[in-house]
């Protein structure tokens, strides 16, 4: 038995002494042994990279602190760029908790919660900001009332405006959103998407409406 498949006995679970057994057979025997446990090794015995690299958790379908900071960073240059009015960006796990946030010096008071409720709603509802309000308004006013209700009872953001756009990786898990708020909506949303993108993220929307 070689030296991989002395280790995979190990990881098994298998006892030394039973693997100084295996060890002690014939070269045939090893052999062919080896081939079977080659074949029956569980996934991920091998070190596997995570979908979308070095921005995910590794193992997990989880953005990294490192990342969220580079999608706030890249949506607060894009606005400077661009000569938008200042914004306020929040980027969140997949389950609604803040990973980063930013807010230009300009930002009214109410602006930030505002970004922070378009993310929210992303992650609430697994769409963007901008599909909710392509959805609910203005011919289903009573169910995203009833939403927007429900949010404010739960303590859970919820904005259906432009603005918020929902993260997944190159397998569509969802890994996050981030939101945006501060300058006109369509200005925000291709804030938050251009932050998301810089980092290799599939966005939804996928593309700005600029």
């Amino acid at each position: 038995m070689g030296a991989g498949a002395s280790t995979m006995a190990e990881s098994a679970g298998v006892s030394k002494e039973t693997t100084d057994a295996l060890m002690s057979l014939p070269d045939g025997v090893k052999k062919e042994l080896e081939e079977k446990m080659m074949k029956a090794a569980p996934a991920g015995t091998a070190a596997v990279a995570p979908p979308g690299g070095k921005w995910l958790a590794e193992g997990k379908p989880v953005l990294t602190l490192e990342a969220a900071d580079a999608m706030a960073s890249a949506a607060l240059a894009e606005c400077r760029e661009r000569k938008f009015k200042d914004i306020s960006v929040f980027v969140l796990d997949p389950a609604g908790r803040v990973l980063v946030s930013k807010t230009m010096l300009g930002c009214p008071k109410l602006i930030p919660d505002i970004a922070h409720s378009k993310a929210g709603a992303c992650i609430g509802t697994h769409s963007s900001s901008r599909a909710l309000k392509d959805k609910y308004v203005p011919d289903r006013t009573p169910q995203l009332l009833a939403m927007t209700t429900m949010g404010f009872a739960t303590n859970q953001p919820f904005a259906a405006v432009p603005g918020g756009v929902l993260c997944r990786d190159a397998s569509k898990n969802v890994v996050g959103a981030i939101g945006v708020s501060g300058a006109s909506a369509d200005e925000d949303e291709h804030c938050a998407i251009l932050g998301a993108q810089a980092v290799g993220l599939v966005t939804e929307p996928a593309k700005s409406a600029l």
